[in-house]
């Protein structure tokens, strides 16, 4: 949806653990699903915060954005 300000993100299918329950279900933890894993490339030289939008559709919910915050050290 909005493109990192200092970096690069590519998406690809990818098997999927379930690490943490983001509507407070917590039976899907530890299970391994099919879904797209994000990855972030900085730019070179490039150390600070960034941040992107991703568009994400859940299980139960409707399609929603979601902002991605990280710190590149």
């Amino acid at each position: 949806m909005t493109k990192p300000q200092h970096g690069k993100v590519r998406s690809r299918p990818s098997n999927l653990l379930i690490t943490t329950a983001r509507f407070g279900d917590t039976k899907c933890i530890g299970r391994r699903i099919p879904g797209v894993a994000i990855d972030y490339t900085p730019d070179k030289g490039f150390r600070g915060t960034d941040s992107f939008v991703v568009n994400v559709k859940y299980h139960t919910h409707l399609p929603e954005d979601d902002t991605v915050t990280l710190t590149v050290e």
